[in-house]
């Protein structure tokens, strides 16, 4: 095996060079030209008052302007604004115009909402916030999600995070018709709720492979309460997985940070190490850990920055 060292890994080129990421920077740019022109016309649909178009004007300036701001300084905290303002977006803007507008109209602001929600919540966008907040001399790896989870349960959530404030502040301002102050007392349970499910989404955007100079971190705060730390000499080998590789989690030493992910990485230690701690419902080794499988996005260049950094890369790990 080769002497592992502590040099930095190169890094991917910046986020906006990449094409998912530009092209969902042009599509939330554009949105004052486009979703900003359906606002007045569902606005006079819905006979709002005047002061349920400053509640709209406001909420759609300050949703925008967080996206803004997201894709000038991508991160943990840009990335759940960009995918809660997308679901934003399709629920009060595409979905409405869709009834309320002519359907050449309508069906092109939902298609457009459409693919800023799936850029954002898309592995390619995850992968470059991840790297976006990375430290000196550290290299992220976003972990993937199944598409159940990434593109259905997440986004309903969202959806529901964004409601549970906005519902309530619209109706007492009047966006609907006549103002309903007393509604505005839903403000608190609806925080909540946002908080509720709006805090799982924030955590979706801080699950990362990581390498460090120190060794290897998988950060998984959807499964685990802590980081996992491996050093240099507790990590043996790496290598991808191969098909019928899912029955080797079933053996007491394993740990599994896929979340049901079907391409994953493996890592071998050399030692047995604890286990992390794990959520509620988060299968735990019955034992000493001494093989490790996550889920990277980029799982082939994970594996080969890895190996750029000495450690031993093997043969496809398939079953038992």
């Amino acid at each position: 095996m080769r002497a592992r060292d502590d040099r930095v890994v190169p890094l991917d080129p910046p986020a906006w060079r990449r094409p998912p990421w530009a092209v969902l920077g042009f599509a939330w740019l554009t949105l004052p030209a486009t979703a900003g022109a359906a606002v007045p016309s569902l606005m006079t649909d819905a006979r709002a008052t005047g002061a349920g178009r400053v509640a709209a004007w406001s909420v759609a300036a300050i949703v925008f302007g967080a996206g803004v701001l997201a894709l000038l300084r991508p991160g943990v905290a840009g990335l759940a604004a960009l995918r809660l303002g997308s679901m934003g977006l399709i629920g009060w803007l595409a979905a409405p115009s869709l009834v309320a507008r002519p359907p050449a109209v309508g069906g092109g602001l939902l298609a457009l909402g459409l693919l800023i929600a799936g850029l954002s919540w898309s592995a390619p966008v995850a992968e470059a916030c991840a790297q976006a907040t990375a430290a000196a001399g550290e290299r992220r790896f976003a972990l993937a999600t199944v598409p159940g989870l990434g593109f259905v349960l997440a986004p309903l959530a969202a959806a529901v995070a964004v409601g549970g404030v906005t519902v309530p502040l619209f109706v007492a301002a009047g966006v609907f018709g006549r103002g309903r102050p007393l509604v505005a007392l839903l403000l608190l349970p609806g925080v909540a709720v946002a908080y509720g499910l709006g805090a799982p989404v924030y955590r979706l955007g801080r699950r990362w492979l990581v390498l460090v100079p120190s060794g290897v971190v998988v950060h998984d705060p959807m499964l685990f309460d802590d980081t996992y730390r491996l050093a240099p000499d507790e990590v043996g080998a790496v290598a991808l997985t191969a098909r019928g590789w899912r029955a080797r989690l079933d053996a007491p030493d394993v740990l599994d940070a896929t979340a049901g992910v079907e391409r994953a990485l493996w890592i071998g230690l050399t030692t047995g190490l604890g286990a992390p701690r794990s959520r509620p419902g988060i299968r735990r080794p019955d034992g000493p850990v001494r093989h490790v499988f996550c889920a990277p996005v980029l799982r082939a260049e994970a594996a080969a920055a890895l190996a750029a950094k000495g450690y031993l890369l093997g043969e496809p790990i398939g079953a038992p």
